[in-house]
């Protein structure tokens, strides 16, 4: 059938890009409901003792050879997009490169499970600690270095002398000293109350993170956890000028004389504004803040530190044994290849002529990061009085549906599906 008959085209687009989550939302889920704690005999430091395998990472001076695993790890199997090949190549198909430009290009962004996976990861440069490991993995893998995705319990302070705690990795202000702080802020971004126990100096949290066969020694790697350092913007009111008192009177001045009459209309709005005054007096502020970015040295700043807020800290490990920071583990799971279904973001799509009885004719399921850059298209192809739903990933057939009679409704049903644990 010619592609041309068809007369009727519906497009799911998936465009996945830096914008993907709202500002006032965040990257990541919605607070999911807790589930029950696991039995853990939980200690607060930098080690503790679990019904699962433990381990504590070696001196960083060396690679680690507490490796808690039966089986040596495999290559994955993972299908790799050219833009990770080449960024293995870029690094030399060096882990040691790969982990440190990971951890110093690579945003953290607190959200639960697989939302991205690693070609969406490294065109954003933002994501979680299941994306960033998954990123990392799929370089190593380019090297043809085995690895696998370990899960499990890290011990992770609320503050520190050398700032590798919650605060500085998270972003939190200083008053995340109180554990209810930060532990709000987890679960807020989709973190389960089973995988987040809160204690008075610190909290004890589920991760992901990768784990290497390097010349024949067991290698765990950790690029999510990193520093953020704090930075001070300039006060914009006090370098402008600007007072809100004196923007408000702006509004009620006379307009050629004749007072404005400046009233509240009931619906948050104002009527009878001079509108052209705010303007001169904002127009004003903003010359006197270019004048004082002149005058102080303030030229040629970012944006960030213009607003303020926590800027990336860079550090490089010197060796392979640096590469997990935290220092110790609990092994929870392990996966070789892709993560467990529950950890996954998924949309289904079901397209059917009597979904009233629970029937569609079409339907298909996929992974969120394995649409990411591609195409979804349904499209309703038709032939003399019949028509045919068919799902097109970029240029290929994925599934259709049985045709049914021109004219009949069409009962279409996306569904998107977010770890919830």
């Amino acid at each position: 059938m010619n592609r041309n008959q068809w007369f009727t085209r519906v497009f799911v687009v998936l465009l996945i890009g830096r914008s993907w989550a709202s500002a006032d939302q965040g990257e990541g889920w919605l607070q999911a409901p807790p589930g029950n704690v696991p039995l853990l005999e939980l200690q607060e430091g930098s080690s503790f003792k679990s019904s699962k395998k433990s381990a504590t990472v070696a001196s960083r001076n060396a690679v680690s050879t507490n490796s808690v695993m039966s089986t040596n790890a495999a290559v994955s199997t993972v299908p790799l997009a050219p833009e990770i090949r080449d960024l293995a190549n870029a690094l030399g198909n060096d882990p040691l490169a790969m982990f440190n430009w990971v951890r110093n290009h690579v945003d953290y962004k607190h959200y639960r499970g697989e939302k991205k996976g690693s070609l969406t990861t490294l065109v954003e440069l933002s994501g979680n600690d299941c994306d960033q490991s998954l990123l990392l993995r799929d370089l190593l893998t380019a090297a043809g270095i085995p690895t696998r995705l370990n899960y499990g319990w890290n011990w992770i302070p609320y503050q520190s002398s050398t700032g590798e705690d919650i605060r500085h990795w998270l972003g939190l202000p200083q008053a995340a000293h109180d554990n209810d702080h930060a532990d709000r802020m987890l679960l807020d971004r989709g973190t389960q109350a089973s995988e987040a126990l809160k204690y008075s100096t610190g909290i004890q949290l589920r991760r992901t993170w990768v784990e290497a066969t390097i010349q024949g020694q067991t290698v765990e790697m950790d690029p999510s956890f990193k520093k953020y350092e704090q930075i001070t913007g300039v006060d914009l009111a006090a370098a402008s000028g600007y007072v809100q008192l004196t923007a408000l009177n702006q509004l009620s001045q006379p307009i050629g004389g004749i007072p404005t009459g400046i009233v509240a209309d009931g619906n948050n709005s104002l009527a009878n504004a001079n509108e052209a005054a705010l303007g001169v007096y904002l127009k004003d502020r903003s010359a006197a803040l270019v004048q004082a970015f002149k005058q102080a040295g303030n030229a040629g700043k970012t944006p960030l530190e213009v607003t303020g807020g926590w800027r990336l800290q860079e550090w490089t490990a010197a060796s392979l044994g640096e590469t997990f920071p935290l220092g110790s583990y609990s092994l929870e799971t392990q996966w070789d290849n892709a993560l467990s279904p529950d950890m996954q973001a998924t949309i289904r799509i079901r397209v059917g002529t009597d979904p009233s009885a629970g029937q569609f004719s079409l339907e298909r399921t996929m992974t969120m990061s394995a649409l990411a850059g591609k195409r979804l298209t349904l499209e309703y192809a038709t032939s003399g009085s019949t028509t045919k739903a068919q799902l097109w990933l970029d240029d290929t057939l994925w599934g259709e549906e049985p045709a049914f009679v021109s004219g009949a409704t069409v009962n279409l049903e996306i569904q998107m599906s977010h770890p919830t644990g």
